[in-house]
């Protein structure tokens, strides 16, 4: 199954395999059974690199959506702009500074019309290394997994809402090596129940090291979501860095 670049997916139910690149899957709340819309939105572009998360307010359900879209025209604009690295200078501080400029125009001047959480990261290769720019607002959450270190949380736990603040709580790089994973989630994954002793992280571990990536999302919510009340909307993605295509090049590497 091919993605188009780009795609924002919102909805109640919505399963999304590529297989041996990634798994998405939105789950509506107790809310979405009343007619309410579900507030939750991701954003993939496989071919690219880039992701990204949000969980609207139950006011305005579309704002995540809304961002997201923003946010990938942005990043579009940057596709092949890499750094070429000025003399003395990190190619990698450049680039941070460079996307990072262009996010907070985006905050300054976005027509926010509700509000909303923010994950989003671009992956990205150059220089002899693998990494993804993290940006982040909110309770969403990304976990990374490798084989020998186990699930790591990536992000930092806040509590600010893009639309009250044009302004992100953090922007970060993480690395990546071949065979690691990838776990991007709105809020809603904390009310998963594994039924092992090993809580949400242990149960992720497991899944992630033993299960095809694109059927992560799935066998989480199917092993842990025996909660039938106060469920709150849920968007998973699991992704394989490595397998993402035409990562977006940090820059031509170094001779």
């Amino acid at each position: 199954m091919s993605i188009p670049s780009g795609v924002v997916l919102q909805g109640g139910d919505v399963s999304l395999r590529l297989p041996g690149v990634l798994g998405a899957r939105l789950r509506g709340g107790d809310g979405s059974k009343e007619g309410r819309v579900m507030g939750d939105a991701v954003l993939l572009d496989p071919a690219t690199g880039l992701f990204a998360c949000g969980d609207s307010s139950d006011r305005g359900p579309w704002e995540a959506a809304r961002f997201l879209r923003e946010f990938g025209l942005v990043m579009e604009r940057f596709r092949g702009e890499g750094p070429r690295g000025s003399r003395g200078a990190d190619p990698w501080d450049e680039l941070r500074s460079t996307l990072t400029g262009r996010i907070r125009e985006m905050l300054a001047t976005f027509p926010f019309q509700g509000t909303t959480t923010f994950t989003g990261f671009l992956l990205l290769k150059g220089y002899g290394e693998s990494r993804g720019l993290l940006f982040h607002a909110g309770d969403s959450v990304l976990f990374s997994y490798s084989r020998k270190g186990g699930v790591r949380r990536l992000t930092e736990p806040n509590f600010w809402l893009l639309g009250k603040v044009r302004s992100l709580y953090q922007v970060d790089y993480f690395t990546w090596r071949r065979g690691d994973r990838l776990l991007m989630a709105t809020d809603g994954v904390y009310d998963l129940k594994p039924p092992d002793h090993g809580g949400l992280e242990g149960c992720l571990e497991e899944l992630l090291g033993r299960c095809p990536v694109e059927e992560v999302p799935d066998e989480l919510i199917a092993c842990g979501d025996g909660r039938r009340e106060g469920r709150d909307d849920l968007a998973l993605v699991a992704i394989d860095p490595d397998r993402c295509g035409e990562a977006a090049e940090a820059g031509r590497e170094n001779d």
